[in-house]
């Protein structure tokens, strides 16, 4: 799965943050308007109700590097501002910052609560002796935490040893295993310790019939 890069991010905030500036302007009665690209480049949303205008520039920056290029542009907002009778706003954004959080072993921790707690019924009918043998998390589609557990939901995939006939079967040559691997979804409640509350699932098996 491709990974959105942080500059394209950036401009995704940076256009939330004027499409709210927009709304809550509106709401105060002001109605929006561009300005021609050729007026003021730096311009992002010119807003007026009666005599009031005001200008809006959206700046998004990582360092403290580039505050000499910030006054600068403030000044020739401002010096902008003032052609045109308006009072002038340069809207500095904080960086939006990746937060990580880690659920260690999450996966065997699944597996054993899969195994020991509610064998999988589509799975224990595939064979003689089901058996599962690891769960990969291939996504984290959502995270809440509230102030007693964590609930976590997302996409795996489970791999199943299948074994069909007896294990004397096996050692006399009539019996068979394979291996199999089937897409699942997961909704996990999780306690304060990160151990886990309860867990509903979905397995796949349908392609297995095909």
């Amino acid at each position: 799965m491709m990974k959105l890069e942080q500059k394209y991010l950036d401009i995704c905030y940076i256009n939330a943050m004027i499409m709210q500036y927009t709304d809550i302007l509106k709401a105060e009665g002001f109605t929006i308007k561009p300005l021609p690209l050729c007026q003021n480049p730096h311009i992002d949303l010119y807003a007026y109700k009666g005599d009031e205008k005001r200008i809006y520039e959206f700046k998004y920056y990582k360092n403290t590097s580039s505050i000499n290029t910030k006054k600068s542009n403030l000044k020739t907002i401002k010096k902008y501002a003032e052609t045109i009778g308006a009072e002038a706003f340069i809207v500095y954004l904080t960086p939006l910052k990746e937060k990580t959080i880690e659920f260690e072993d999450l996966e065997s921790k699944i597996l054993g609560y899969i195994v020991e707690e509610d064998f999988p019924a589509e799975l224990d009918s595939l064979s003689t002796h089901t058996s599962i043998k690891s769960i990969y998390i291939d996504s984290i589609n959502s995270i809440s935490i509230s102030e007693t557990s964590i609930n976590i939901s997302g996409d795996a995939t489970i791999s199943v040893s299948l074994q069909y006939g007896s294990n004397s079967d096996l050692q006399n040559g009539d019996g068979d295993e394979s291996s199999e691997s089937f897409p699942m979804t997961f909704d996990a409640d999780l306690d304060c310790n990160l151990n886990i509350i309860k867990c509903q699932y979905e397995i796949d098996t349908d392609d297995f019939y095909k």
